[in-house]
This record gives C-alpha cells, structure tokens and sequence, in this order.
C-alpha cells in the first residue's frame, strides 16, 4: 500500500460497461482464476473515487476511451479471495465511447470477456462481491 496507514481492508473501485447487446465486460488478472469488473484498489494518492476508477481503467485498458455515468447503488462488502482481507468496494456505471477492451500486456489484467447476464449467474469463476453486484444490476434493470 502506497502512503499512509493499512486500514485493515482494502478500498476498491469497479465499473459496470454495458455493450449494445446488453453484455457485461468483465477482467481476469493474471494472479488470480477469478473474474471481476474491471477497476481496482483505491491509492492513498487518489483524490476521489472517481479518480481512482478513471486511473484503474486506464492503467488496464490504455486504448479504451470511456466516461462514467454515475455510481451504482451504495457499497459493497466482501472478502478477496487471493488475499483473504475484508473489502468496500464502490461501483460505477460506464459508457466506452471508443478504443479497445484488449488489455496492456504489461498490467494485471490477463484477459478480458463480454458476458451476458440472465439471471445473474455464470459458469465462470466470478468474484462473490461482484456476483452480487452483477444480481443487483440484473434485477434494476428488469424492474426499471
């Protein structure tokens, strides 16, 4: 952790990107077997978390030009499953304007995939904090 004291959980940052076709993009790091959307860890550094997502996203995805919408409901509370530590995760809905989804070789992110999202639930290997994410989309966007 960069700067500053552990807080004894980690502050993450996803972002939800929607295609046309209503598929959800999501990230697998290269350390890990598990799937998230993509964003990641709060810096001490980071000015909000909006910064930090828009400093996530680009860090992997350097082609991608995108905006954030807005937040997506309220926080999210879980457990990574690499590390074992308590996590707040605040999530954001995104609109890609243009670029690629292909990832920086360089960064974590080892591979990416649209999804589509029926009733929530995939045969991927998908983050518990972000199937609950994914359940709460799923169900806004049937009710509205």
């Amino acid at each position: 952790m960069r700067g500053g004291k552990d807080k004894g959980y980690i502050e993450v940052v996803n972002v939800i990107f929607q295609n046309e076709n209503g598929k959800i993009l999501i990230s697998r790091n290269k350390d890990s077997e598990f799937w998230s959307l993509p964003g990641g860890k709060k810096d001490p550094d980071d000015k909000d978390y909006r910064e930090a997502l828009i400093r996530e996203v680009t860090e992997e995805f350097q082609n991608l030009e995108f905006t954030i919408v807005g937040r997506f409901n309220g926080e999210y509370f879980g457990i990574t499953p690499n590390s074992r530590r308590f996590l707040i995760a605040r999530v954001f809905i995104g609109r890609i304007i243009g670029g690629s989804v292909i990832p920086d070789p360089e960064m974590e992110v080892a591979e990416t995939r649209w999804i589509r999202i029926q009733s929530g639930k995939s045969n991927l290997k998908i983050i518990r904090c972000v199937q609950v994410i994914l359940n709460d989309f799923f169900r806004n966007s049937k009710e509205g």
